[in-house]
């Protein structure tokens, strides 16, 4: 059909804003993994996570390598493609209203 199907918000405990970046967006596989979605797009504040998801850049740092292997590892897994989309941070204000959910209130859902 399109569009949002789904809003995750998820207490990961410490972690760096990298590490926090690519566990949001492992979550979000795993969502569309478990949903048998035939075309996923994932919008992504981090240009780092867009950028090394998609190849076009080096994962430099061990800690990331293994989220990134995890991520792909997923996508590889997907019934469909897969787009990355960067948005500016400014233009995601919603990605921080789950992440503040989670960190006040623990786990949630909200399906649409």
């Amino acid at each position: 059909a399109g569009g949002k199907v789904k809003d995750i918000a998820k207490s990961i405990g410490f972690a760096t804003c990298n590490e926090a970046e690519w566990r949001a967006c492992i979550s979000a596989l795993n969502a569309a993994f478990e949903m048998r979605a035939t075309k996923v797009t994932i919008r992504c504040d981090s240009k780092l996570v867009v950028e090394q998801l998609t190849g076009k850049w080096k994962v430099n740092k061990e800690n990331l390598r293994v989220l990134h292997r995890e991520a792909k590892s997923i996508a590889n897994r997907l019934e469909g493609p897969l787009e990355m989309q960067w948005v500016a941070r400014a233009e995601n204000s919603a990605a921080d209203s789950l992440a503040n959910y989670a960190l006040d209130s623990g786990d949630r859902t909200w399906e649409f």
